[in-house]
Formats: structure tokens, sequence, C-alpha cells
């Protein structure tokens, strides 16, 4: 039998029945694991709609200026493209009326130069032979008087040319030529002036000085023997610094009291320099 000492004796440490055996504790839930309070709860519920209902009106408003801004692009667009159309059909028209501007702008064009020739005409000076004079008399010096004259409004500046005396048997023609002869030059004729330019038919063959008519060379001039030519060319320059020339050819008349304008020779231009 066991005694009652035996029976209340406790038993041994776990340490001695089991020494590998680890003591096992048990988990506490922290705070944070804990659900939270309910009114938390439903604030920040309440704090997540306001701010979803927020984000869609940012959304529906940025829709709108979206929806707005196409539509004005939609609106600009039709009214360039209705511009467009318009410069189109004004294009069409230009293009169809181009021959027309330029018959026009032509017209204009030649409508000036004219204008502008016609005030050049009107303003220029105008040089021509007023007259040539000269009566042979026996025993005298016989001088023939060519008169140069300007019918112009302006004066006619830097004259020059050669005038002579050109006698031609009956049947002959003259010789307008001029490369050897003398040249006069540098004169100006006013409006409305003369240049007179002196020509001797006779000089003395010794001497070479003029010299008086014989009655030999008068008979045979008044039988016709031979013909007294007076020909030439000059160039003169108007105020719009043109050049212009002028060829002229007289003759003695039958009864050689004075001369008259030959058949030929008596011409009028202008240099390659005039721009009107």
């Amino acid at each position: 039998m066991t005694n009652g000492a035996d029976s209340q004796q406790p038993t041994e440490k776990p340490e001695a029945q089991s020494g590998s055996e680890v003591p096992l504790t048990v988990a506490t839930p922290s705070k944070h694991d804990v659900s939270a309070d309910p009114n938390e709860r439903d604030g920040h519920q309440s704090t997540a709609k306001e701010l979803a209902r927020e984000f869609r009106w940012i959304e529906f408003f940025q829709l709108s200026i979206n929806g707005a801004l196409a539509i004005i692009g939609i609106f600009a667009l039709c009214i360039y493209s209705g511009q467009l159309k318009v410069m189109q059909g004004q294009l069409g028209e230009i293009i169809k009326q181009y021959p027309e501007l330029q018959k026009s702008a032509q017209a204009a064009a030649d409508n000036v130069t004219v204008t502008r020739e016609n005030a050049h005409l009107d303003q220029r000076a105008w040089i021509g032979i007023g007259n040539v004079t000269g009566e042979p008399t026996q025993g005298e010096i016989w001088k023939i008087v060519v008169v140069f004259h300007n019918s112009g409004k302006t004066p006619a500046k830097n004259l020059h040319g050669t005038s002579l005396v050109d006698p031609v048997k009956r049947g002959g023609k003259p010789n307008f030529s001029y490369a050897h002869e003398t040249h006069f030059g540098g004169a100006m004729i006013p409006p409305n002036g003369d240049y007179h330019a002196t020509l001797i038919p006779t000089n003395s063959i010794s001497t070479g000085k003029p010299s008086p008519l014989t009655k030999p060379l008068l008979d045979a001039l008044i039988a016709k023997d031979f013909i007294l030519y007076v020909h030439g060319r000059i160039t003169y320059d108007d105020i719009y610094n043109c050049t212009h020339w002028m060829t002229f050819c007289y003759l003695s008349t039958p009864d050689t009291t004075g001369f008259g304008a030959c058949g030929e020779h008596n011409d009028t231009g202008e240099e390659k320099n005039c721009k009107q």
C-alpha cells in the first residue's frame, strides 16, 4: 500500500520529464489588428464617396470643355471651309478674267507710253530747213545761205553736221557722202531760233579763197550744163537727251534765182539712244 505521504508528493517537473520541449506562447492581437470603430469606418467611407463625387465633377467639367472645344473646332472648320470655297470661287473668276485684266493693263501701259511720247513730241526741239537763198551775180562772190530753224518749244543742243555745194553735170547725181567733208558743230538753237550756214561755190584754184563768179561759169549755169546742189546732214539733241538727225537736199532753180527741194535725201529720224 502506498501511504498518504507518498501520494501527496508532487510529481517530477516537466523539465525533468522532457528536457527538449519549448514552452508555448499565445500571441496577443495588436491594436491595429483589431477592427476599427464603426463610426471611424463610416467617416472613411463618407470621405471616399466625397472624393469620388468631386473627381466625377472634374471629369464631367473636363469632358464638357473638350466637347465645347470640339464644337468650336467643327464650327471653325465649317467657317474656314466656306471661306475656302469663296476664295476658290474668287480665284476661279480672277483666272477667267486674267486675259481681260492683262489686256487692260497692257492698254493702260500703252496709254502711258503714248502720252509720254506725245509730251516729248510736243515739247522737243524740231530742226528743219528754214530757207536756202543766194542768187548768182557775175563779178561778185556767190554766197549761198542755208537757214536751220528750230520750230520746237525747247532748245536744240549740240548741233553738228555738214552742208556743202555740189556742182553736178547734166544727167548726173550728187554724192551724198560726208566722210571727208568739213563739219560744223557745237551750236545751240533756241525755240523759234535760226542757225545760218554760209557756203561759197566759187573758190580760187591758186589760193583756195572765195573768188567772184565769172561770166563763163554763170553762162554754163544758165544753160544748165551743170546743176548746183546744196545738201548735207545734221544731228542735234533735245532736252530729253535724244539725238535726232536730218538730211537735206536743194538744187538751183531753172531761172537760177533760188533753190528748190530735191526729190530725195530729205529725211529725219532718231538715233538709238532715244528712249521714250
